[in-house]
């Protein structure tokens, strides 16, 4: 069982506000729809860093910035039968940062730009065009 959405801030600051005022856990938990462990977690953090906020998450910062992203958009756009891994090289060879072709995958699956196989269609000429119609 993975992991359900986070609290909001508003939520979080009414839990410590309303265990402040006398509440207990299970009171709170049954008045906000949440889990009295849930309620524990967030008095007992609050507690501890002296602020219901969250703390931010540790992990590798990007490598990219939203403006990097913004010309690998416009680089991809500009040509759309472009490779991820042309347009990483491309954008290394313009003085960029280096980043490798799964992360230029990932910047332009965020923007909406999925890559996907071209649909193959038959070609029509005139004669086919002639049978389409009188069929």
């Amino acid at each position: 069982m993975g992991r359900s959405a986070e609290i909001s801030p508003g939520k979080r600051e009414a839990i410590v506000s309303l265990s402040e005022k006398g509440s207990s856990s299970a009171q709170i938990a049954a008045a906000l729809d949440l889990s009295p462990p849930t309620v524990r977690y967030v008095i007992q953090k609050s507690k501890e860093r002296g602020t219901p906020a969250v703390q931010p998450r540790s992990g590798r910062p990007r490598k990219t910035d939203k403006r990097f992203d913004r010309r690998l958009k416009l680089r991809s756009l500009a040509d759309r039968f472009k490779t991820a891994n042309d347009l990483g090289k491309e954008m290394a060879d313009g003085g960029d940062i280096c980043i490798s072709t799964r992360s230029v995958r990932r910047r332009l699956n965020s923007v909406g730009l999925r890559g996907h196989i071209a649909a193959k269609k038959p070609f029509i000429n005139e004669r086919n065009r002639k049978k389409r119609l009188k069929f």
